[in-house]
């Protein structure tokens, strides 16, 4: 992990940065899920450190717009907010590619998983729940919803005690775009 951070440490100045630089940092944190908690804090440090050093290093209007003064010129503050827009877009759009690659539609059509998507289209389950729905065993359950997570078909939460599962919004209208009617219950 290190040796990303010393491949991304910067010593000149944001604007004569490689243009690739962001991306780079975006596929960083798109990464996150699979880090420890400790090279997420190390990411932190890391970003910390550089966003303050070049807060430094930048023109007084630049550092204006970035804490959002209001002394700063509207049009500057502008660019910034489009900026971080930007980033933020970017980042969805790398998170999106890589969870919507080619294996993700035929995945989700499975007729070996058809049961389990219309279980999960009819709403938030547990694995109990979609055991019995899809007679299956709830360790089967437990592995195939790990493998549709890695592959961003599923997501799960806390729900009290209970631990819930429901199909991603892209999983969702596939489904749906496909005719596929849920099972409810």
């Amino acid at each position: 992990m290190s040796d990303i951070f010393d491949a991304l440490k910067i010593e000149t100045p944001i604007q004569d940065l490689w243009p690739n630089y962001f991306s780079a940092i975006g596929d960083l944190l798109e990464d996150m899920g699979g880090m420890t908690k400790e090279d997420i804090g190390k990411l932190a440090v890391f970003l910390e450190t550089t966003f303050r050093e070049q807060l430094r290093a930048v023109d007084g209007e630049v550092r204006k717009a970035v804490i959002n003064s209001r002394d700063c010129s509207p049009e500057l503050r502008q660019a910034f907010q489009m900026g971080q827009l930007a980033f933020a877009s970017m980042l969805a759009g790398q998170t999106f590619s890589r969870r919507a690659d080619d294996s993700f539609v035929p995945i989700v059509l499975k007729p070996s998983n058809r049961t389990l998507m219309r279980a999960l289209l009819g709403g938030d389950k547990s694995d109990a729940d979609l055991a019995q729905i899809t007679r299956l065993t709830e360790k089967t359950i437990k592995k195939k919803l790990y493998e549709l997570r890695v592959l961003g078909i599923c997501e799960h939460r806390s729900n009290g005690r209970e631990i819930v599962n429901f199909l991603t919004m892209l999983a969702k209208s596939v489904l749906e775009q496909k005719g596929i009617s849920p099972i409810c219950g």
